[in-house]
């Protein structure tokens, strides 16, 4: 595993917001955390949905509040209050979950990853989020059926839309779906445990990150570490 020192930034040195915004994405945070936090880099999650669905999947210590602390999680840090740029604390990355309200806290992203099901009501819900178009470095249609990526207008004009940077797809997989009952219950983010397309998913959204510097060595150092018990 590389340490920070070793890795082509240091500890908060251009350090990058990234937002989660629309409809379930705390399985691809967590995983993506996690993966990022393999390599040396140093992770906060930040849960903003109203929901809190990331707060059920990570463990508290008594005494302990995400709410009014900065929680470590796994080797990522977690919490539930807004992160300030003045902060004692420096990081590589913040990832946050905004859920499908709009929130201030976007704007100090530099991405916005779109997260979808397809469906009607959520397309029209994460249009009235007002998100900023130039601000979007993919949009992720998930738990999509067998014939794909539904062919209406309204999916052919959010596409117009949102889609400008990349388009992600994930179909339903049973995979998937079991693994967020097992980050809810057993607090255990396995990349090697996820399904084949969620692998390609952190993957790609990783290199997106982290350019092509590590493209060659990703998976050598997955298989490696995950030999060694740590993901």
């Amino acid at each position: 595993m590389q340490n920070v020192s070793e890795s082509k930034r240091g500890k908060g040195e251009n350090m990058e917001q990234i937002g989660f915004v629309g409809g379930t994405s705390y399985d691809i945070i967590l995983l993506l955390a996690r993966t990022l936090s393999i390599f040396g880099r140093r992770v906060l999650v930040v849960d903003l949905n109203v929901f809190h669905t990331l707060s059920v999947a990570v463990p508290m210590l008594e005494g302990l509040s995400p709410r009014r602390d900065v929680v470590s999680c796994d080797r990522f840090f977690y919490t539930e209050k807004e992160f300030s740029e003045d902060s004692d604390d420096s990081y590589d990355y913040v990832l946050y979950d905004f859920g499908n309200l709009p929130h201030q806290q976007m704007l100090s992203c530099q991405r916005l990853f779109v997260c979808c099901k397809g469906m009607p009501h959520q397309i029209r819900q994460i249009a009235g989020i007002g998100i900023p178009k130039e601000m979007i470095g993919g949009l992720i249609l998930r738990d999509l059926c067998e014939e794909g990526v539904p062919k209406t207008k309204e999916m052919a004009s959010f596409l117009q839309e949102y889609g400008g940077g990349r388009v992600f797809t994930l179909q339903q997989d049973f995979v998937d779906l079991k693994n967020c009952y097992v980050y809810e219950t057993e607090f255990t983010y396995r990349l090697r445990d996820a399904s084949d397309q969620m692998k390609e998913l952190i993957y790609q959204i990783f290199c997106m990150l982290e350019g092509e510097q590590l493209r060659r060595s990703f998976w050598q150092t997955i298989k490696k570490t995950e030999r060694k018990g740590f993901l």
